[in-house]
């Protein structure tokens, strides 16, 4: 990593909460966008299938955290985190809002996993360069997403209980524009 990253360690922490969102986000809704059959039952292999796309961008989104890490400042990879979040709602809400097929759950599991790991290796490259690898810094940004996780899951509870899940699923989505812009806001601070 280039000089200028090491003074970029604030940004961990809007990065750190976007992750929270977006894990409670991709743990709540995946297994939902699977199309049905036919005879109204889920496939399993349709899951299985759809929950190794999710894998693949897991590991994509962590090879181009480093990747980018390298090649820009913290801050610009932090806003490449943002617009892979904002693509992955704005496809999920799209996935929701139609009649769609099993590729296109695969697309949203893909893009699901890889803004969650890129976001999540972001945050561990920071802790690394910026706290030099403090084991306080890497507790205080998984307790911060694991914090975030469950207001989110939270807002999923109450969602639940207001709406049908087809709704429920696209307010998610739509809830999470909003939380990367706001990151997106902090990150140019």
């Amino acid at each position: 990593l280039n000089s200028s990253n090491i003074s970029e360690g604030k940004f961990n922490l809007p990065i750190t909460i976007i992750s929270g969102f977006v894990v409670g986000f991709v743990s709540s809704s995946l297994s939902h966008l699977i199309p049905k059959s036919p005879g109204g039952k889920k496939n399993d292999n349709h899951v299985a299938i759809a929950l190794i796309f999710f894998g693949l961008g897991n590991v994509l989104g962590g090879h181009l955290s480093g990747k980018f890490a390298d090649k820009f400042t913290i801050k610009k990879a932090g806003y490449i985190g943002c617009i892979f979040v904002i693509v992955g709602a704005i496809t999920e809400t799209i996935c929701l809002s139609i009649d769609h097929d099993f590729i296109l759950s695969c697309l949203v599991g893909f893009l699901d996993g890889l803004s969650y790991s890129y976001l999540f290796s972001l945050s561990g490259i920071i802790c690394t360069v910026h706290y030099l690898g403090n084991s306080f810094s890497f507790a205080t940004t998984r307790l911060s997403s694991s914090l975030c996780f469950i207001i989110y899951q939270w807002f999923v509870a109450l969602l639940n209980n207001k709406s049908n899940m087809k709704s429920n699923m696209t307010y998610q989505g739509l809830a999470l524009i909003p939380f990367a812009l706001i990151t997106s806001y902090c990150l140019k601070i």
